[in-house]
C-alpha cells in the first residue's frame, strides 16, 4: 500500500518527519537537509529522497505540488513502488531513518539564486501555507534545468550579478561585505562560507510538445457536446498520439511563421493525410484551425531547454513538408530561461476560465496569431492547452482547440499513465528527424542524445566508462564545475579554453547510420557545496550517502522500470554515475590526488578543491 501525505502545517511536517524515523531515537531528531529549485525534477527527486530517508510532502511556494502520483483534488503524493523484479516499495521503512531530505519545487531560477545566496526565505518563500518564517531555515543543495557556465562559476567565486528579474542576486567579491537595500539584493561571497561549487547532472530531460486531440468543441442546448478531433494517420501504439512535426516546422510555429493547422506542412509530414476530422461539416475547403502557441510565463528550465534547441536548430529559412518558409529566428544563441519578449502574447491564469466573447477561440483576450500565450508552470500550460480551465463552457459557443505547448514528459502519455497525475488528456508530438524518423520524447530516445561508442558524451577527464584519465581533456577538467553540465547557450567554453557547440542543443541524431535521438533534450543539474556544517558531521555524511544511493540504486538507474524512466526521464549513463561517485563522493587511487570530495568544514585536504574547507566554518 502506498503511503500518502496530506498538506500539513510546518509543525505537523516536522512532527511527521520525527514519527516516520522509526530507527531514530525517540529523543533524537533526524538530520534535516534542505534544497530546491527545478520543478521539472521535483516530484522524482522528492520520491528518490523518500525512498532513502523519511517521507515528507513535496512542496512548492505555498502548496503541495501536484505531480508524480499527486491527486489534483486532495493534494496528496503517492510514493513510487516497483512491482519488480527486483521489487521495491518506497512505502516501507526508509534506507536511513536518521535523515530527512526536504525539497521545494520553486523553479530553476530560484534554485540557482537560493544556492548562491543561501537565502531560503527570499527565493523559496513560505513553503507550507500559513507559516512564517519558512521552515527551510538553510540551504544545502539546489537544482536547475539551466546549467551553469564559466561566467556563472565566476560570479560564485569572484562576485557578480547572477540571474535576472526576481531571481537575480549580486554576489560580492571575497572579503567584501554586502550592502543592504540594493537591487538586486547583495550577498556575501559563498566560497568563504561553503567552499567551492560542485555541479553535476541529475537526469536527462526531454521536453515534450503537447496538444489536445480535440480541436473543436460545442456545448449543445440539450447538454450534449459535439467535438471534432485531429485525424492522425499513424497512431502510436502506447496511446500517446502520433502527430508528426519536424524541427523545421517547430521552428516556424514558435517563431510565428506557421499559424494554422491547415498548413500543407502538416499534411506532408503525416503521410499525405490532412489533420481535419473526416466528420467535420466544415470540410473540405473551409477547414481552418488557428494555431495558438502556448509557453511558460515564469522563469523556467523547461523553457531554457526548448529555447536552446530552437536557437541551435532554427535557421530562419527552412523547408517544411516540401515548402519553404522564412522568418527571423527570435531565439538567441546565448539562451534564456524565458521566451523572447518579441513573441510574448497575453498571459492566462487558471482563474480566468473560458472566454465566451471570442467565439472560435479561447483566451483571456483573443490571441494574436504568431504570438505565444503564456501560462505559469507545466501544469498551467497543460491546463490551457487541454481547455480544462475549471469553468463551464457557454452553451452554443464553439471553442476551437488549436493549442500546442511544451511541458515535461510527465504531463503527456505514455509517462503520465505511470504517474497517475497531471492527466489533462494531452497527446504528444513525435518530432521527425532525418526526414523519416518520428521520435517520441521517451527516456530511451532522450538517452540516445548522449551518443554511443566513440561519439558518446563522457564526463570531464574520463574514459568511455567514466574512469579518471588525466589526459582526456576533450570534455574539460574534473575540477571545473562548468565542464560537468551544458549551459543554456548553444556554445560553451571549457575550462581548457576550447569553445564547443553544446551537443545536447542539437544532438547527433545519426547513430550507426540510424536516426534515433530526440532533438529537444537537456539535463537537470544539482548544485552542492564542497564544505558543509562544521558543527554537524551528519550533514556531510548524509548528503554523500544519499547521492551515492541516487546514482547507484535501482530506483534511478534500472532501465524501463526505474523511477525516472517510467516518467519519461532518463538516468545519467553509467559512465557519468561512475565519474561522479569517484570524484565527489568516494575516492580511489586515481581520483584521490584530485581532493574533490565533499567534506566537513575544517577537515579539508591539504590541496585541491576542498582545501579551503580547513578555514571554512559555515553555520548551516
Amino acid at each position: 500500500m502506498n503511503r500518502k501525505n496530506t498538506l500539513m502545517s510546518a509543525s505537523a511536517l516536522i512532527a511527521a518527519s520525527l514519527a516516520i524515523a522509526g530507527a531514530a531515537s525517540a529523543t533524537t531528531a533526524p538530520t534535516m537537509i534542505y534544497g530546491g529549485g527545478s520543478s521539472l525534477i521535483g516530484p522524482y527527486l522528492r520520491q528518490a529522497e523518500d525512498c532513502y530517508g523519511n517521507q515528507v510532502p513535496l512542496v512548492s511556494q505555498g502548496t503541495v505540488l501536484s505531480g508524480a502520483g499527486a491527486n489534483e483534488t486532495t493534494k496528496t503524493l503517492s510514493y513510487f513502488n516497483f512491482a519488480g523484479p527486483p521489487a521495491h516499495s518506497c512505502s516501507t521503512a526508509p534506507v536511513d531513518a536518521t535523515v530527512t531530505l526536504n525539497y521545494i519545487a520553486a523553479g530553476s531560477g530560484n534554485g540557482i539564486a537560493s544556492f548562491f545566496s543561501h537565502d531560503a526565505k527570499t527565493f523559496f518563500g513560505n513553503t507550507i501555507p500559513g507559516t512564517d518564517p519558512s521552515p527551510y531555515a538553510s540551504i544545502q543543495y539546489g537544482a536547475s534545468d539551466a546549467g551553469l557556465a564559466a561566467s556563472d562559476v565566476h560570479n560564485y567565486t569572484a562576485g557578480g550579478t547572477e540571474g535576472s528579474g526576481g531571481s537575480a542576486v549580486f554576489i560580492t567579491a571575497p572579503g567584501v561585505a554586502p550592502l543592504s537595500g540594493q537591487t538586486p539584493p547583495q550577498y556575501a561571497n559563498p566560497v568563504a562560507l561553503y567552499g567551492n561549487l560542485i555541479q553535476v547532472p541529475l537526469i536527462i530531460a526531454p521536453v515534450a510538445l503537447a496538444y489536445s486531440p480535440t480541436y473543436s468543441s460545442t456545448l449543445n442546448a440539450d447538454g450534449t457536446t459535439t467535438a471534432y478531433s485531429f485525424h492522425i494517420k499513424t497512431k502510436n501504439a502506447d496511446g500517446s498520439g502520433g502527430l508528426r512535426i519536424d524541427m523545421a516546422t517547430v521552428c516556424a510555429i514558435y517563431n510565428g511563421a506557421i499559424t494554422n493547422w491547415n498548413d500543407p506542412a502538416f499534411k506532408a509530414l503525416n503521410g499525405g493525410v490532412s489533420l481535419e476530422d473526416p466528420t467535420d461539416p466544415t470540410l473540405p475547403a473551409s477547414w481552418s484551425v488557428p494555431i495558438e502557441v502556448v509557453g511558460r510565463s515564469d522563469s523556467s528550465g523547461t523553457t531554457s531547454i526548448l529555447y536552446r534547441a530552437l536557437a541551435a536548430q532554427c535557421t530562419g529559412s527552412d523547408t517544411t513538408g516540401g515548402d519553404s518558409v522564412s522568418y527571423t529566428n527570435q531565439y538567441a544563441a546565448t539562451g534564456a530561461k524565458t521566451l523572447p519578449a518579441t513573441l510574448e502574447g497575453p498571459t492566462w491564469s487558471s482563474s480566468a476560465g473560458y472566454s465566451a466573447t471570442t467565439g472560435a477561440t479561447h483566451s483571456v483576450t483573443a490571441p494574436t496569431p504568431g504570438l505565444i500565450t503564456l501560462a505559469k508552470g507545466s501544469s498551467g500550460v497543460s491546463q490551457y492547452v487541454s481547455l480544462n480551465h475549471g469553468a463551464a463552457p457557454v452553451a452554443g459557443v464553439t471553442y476551437t482547440q488549436g493549442q500546442i505547448g511544451y511541458v515535461g514528459t510527465d504531463y503527456v502519455l505514455p509517462a503520465v499513465a505511470n504517474s497517475g497525475a497531471n492527466h489533462y488528456g494531452l497527446n504528444v508530438v513525435d518530432v521527425v528527424v532525418g526526414g523519416t524518423h518520428a521520435i517520441e520524447p521517451t527516456a530511451a530516445n532522450a538517452l540516445k542524445a548522449f551518443g554511443t561508442g566513440l561519439s558518446a558524451l563522457v564526463p570531464p577527464q574520463s574514459t568511455s566508462t567514466g574512469v579518471y584519465a588525466a589526459g582526456n581533456l576533450g570534455s574539460g577538467q574534473r575540477n571545473a564545475p562548468q565542464d560537468w553540465a551544458e549551459p543554456i547557450s548553444t556554445t560553451t567554453t571549457l575550462s581548457t579554453g576550447v569553445v564547443i557547440n553544446t551537443p545536447l542543443a542539437n544532438p547527433n541524431v545519426n547513430i550507426s547510420g540510424v536516426t534515433v535521438a530526440y532533438p529537444i533534450v537537456g539535463t537537470t543539474d544539482g548544485f552542492f557545496y564542497t564544505c558543509y556544517n562544521a558543527a554537524d558531521a551528519n550533514v556531510t555524511a548524509k548528503i554523500k550517502a544519499f547521492l551515492t544511493y541516487y546514482y547507484t540504486n535501482v530506483l534511478v538507474t534500472k532501465p524501463k522500470i526505474g523511477l525516472l524512466a517510467t516518467n519519461g526521464f532518463a538516468a545519467m549513463p553509467k559512465a557519468w554515475a561512475t565519474a561522479i561517485n569517484k570524484t565527489f563522493l568516494t575516492t580511489d587511487s586515481t581520483t584521490a590526488p584530485l581532493n574533490l570530495n565533499v567534506v566537513q568544514a575544517g577537515t579539508g585536504p591539504a590541496s585541491g578543491n576542498g582545501s579551503q574547507c580547513n578555514a571554512v566554518t559555515p553555520g548551516a
